[in-house]
């Protein structure tokens, strides 16, 4: 029996350091504003430029805001600005189906066609 103390000791310990850490990890992650567990980035951004009518989106930013509510903001580039009213709903109906994202900016740009000029 008085070997069994210590060992179940040691192995508390190791439950609670164990714990403590991952506990840590998650709040640096979170006060640094990174992605949330569980989403990608480049999926996300993939999947809102799949959108038709959308050329690309970029400077694509998501963090939480809560444990519960994610935040996201991008610039998305567009073909057509009278389409921008119907694209922002398909985009926010997307962002919150497929990821539970409700907390949506999203910033329209037309798509410029670059003028060369040459001697």
């Amino acid at each position: 029996m008085l070997l069994v103390d210590p060992i179940l000791s040691l192995v508390i310990v190791v439950l609670i350091l164990y714990s403590t850490f991952r506990l840590i990890r998650e709040a640096v992650h979170g006060l640094l504003a990174g992605v949330p567990l569980g989403l990608s980035l480049e999926t996300i951004g993939r999947d809102m430029a799949a959108v038709n009518g959308v050329t690309s989106v970029h400077d694509l930013h998501i963090w939480a805001l809560t444990s519960n509510t994610t935040a996201l903001s991008a610039h998305v580039v567009i073909e057509d600005l009278s389409q921008w009213d119907f694209l922002l709903t398909e985009l926010r109906n997307k962002l919150k189906q497929s990821y539970d994202i409700e907390h949506v900016t999203l910033q329209p740009e037309v798509q410029k066609h670059v003028v060369t000029f040459k001697h």
